[in-house]
């Protein structure tokens, strides 16, 4: 699950980093051992920790992230159908 880090301080996201990464670890250890059942943990873990090191180089930096973009809903447009039309013989 997606989830936002970037209504943390510094300091929680130092901490939240450092749990990621050692639940990274600990799963790289059950993989090497069988152990897993979840295989998409180790996505999301990694995915996860690239988000919090997006959020410091992006203050490093001096740049605002947004808290949430809110995506236009798509609206489908049905196509136009196309109406054969049939010659008759008279």
């Amino acid at each position: 699950m997606k989830t936002n880090f970037t209504n943390k301080t510094e300091k929680e996201l130092q901490v939240l980093m450092a749990e990621k990464q050692l639940a990274l670890r600990a799963f790289r250890f059950n993989v090497a051992g069988s152990n897993v059942r979840n295989v998409k943990e180790g996505r999301t873990l990694r995915k996860d920790i690239a988000r919090i090191q997006t959020i410091f180089s992006a203050t490093k930096k001096g740049i605002k992230i947004p808290e949430k973009v809110s995506k236009k809903p798509v609206v489908k447009i049905p196509a136009k159908t196309k109406t054969k039309t049939v010659k008759t013989k008279k």
